[in-house]
């Protein structure tokens, strides 16, 4: 009975190894991968890779051929002198290849978010905290923060505003997370922050 169990223990290890086997694969559009493989030699369980077309490295968990489970996406753009940016980064939970699931995602010297998002955008709870001291915090839908508080600073707009008195004037306004400009606000005020609830019909 012992030496039954011993070698079922044998058996079952060679399969996981084999199952397991350390691979690499040069795909015809340029793409590679380095790490496990299952038997059918299809990426599986740890390794890289690297989407030549899409500009993107993924070092993490793989299923079945897709990145699945946890791990770190970079991208990277060619810049001026064929440098490479690598400041957009995310480490957390991945789907079917996707950045889904729980996580931090962040551009380097701009931007910092941690929390849910949905195929590359933010959704559910999470917050975003810029450089300059911005930060929204809240529930997010498809990249935008549908309830939550936000700290923003103002923005001038360079706008044809005519007032009965001074004449044409400077107005200033907000841009949210995306850049979006929300609406112009306050006259005349160049150095301005505020902490604003969205979502709230009180504000």
């Amino acid at each position: 009975m012992m030496k039954q169990l011993i070698f079922c223990c044998l058996l079952l290890t060679a399969i996981t190894t084999k199952a397991q086997e350390l691979k690499t694969i040069n795909f015809p559009n340029g793409d590679t991968y380095e790490g496990q493989v299952n038997t059918q030699g299809i990426p599986h369980g740890k390794g890289k890779g690297i989407f030549l077309n899409r500009h993107v490295l993924f070092e993490g968990d793989w299923q079945n051929g897709k990145p699945n489970g946890k791990g770190r996406f970079v991208e990277w753009k060619i810049t001026t002198g064929l440098k490479a940016d690598t400041t957009i980064r995310y480490q957390g939970e991945v789907a079917n290849g996707k950045i889904t699931g729980t996580g931090t995602y962040n551009k380097i010297g701009e931007w910092e978010y941690t929390g849910g998002l949905l195929e590359g955008r933010f959704n559910g709870k999470g917050k975003v905290v810029f450089t300059n001291g911005e930060m929204q915090d809240g529930e997010w839908e498809n990249g935008k923060l549908k309830s939550g508080l936000s700290t923003v600073k103002l923005h001038l707009f360079r706008t044809a505003v005519s007032d009965d008195v001074r004449g044409y004037i400077d107005r200033y306004g907000f841009y949210d997370v995306l850049g979006n400009r929300i609406s112009p606000k306050y006259d005349d005020a160049r150095e301005f922050s505020e902490l604003r609830r969205i979502g709230c019909s009180c504000c």
